[in-house]
């Protein structure tokens, strides 16, 4: 279990840092405008 949970953590950590990289990439092309 504790090998499963370290790596839901990183697939959390990763899908985060997706989430970031869009909503990022989303609000420099509204404040782009």
């Amino acid at each position: 279990p504790v090998l499963q949970r370290s790596l839901l953590l990183k697939l959390t950590k990763l899908r985060i840092k997706a989430w970031e990289a869009q909503i990022r990439s989303a609000l420099g092309v509204l404040t782009a405008y």
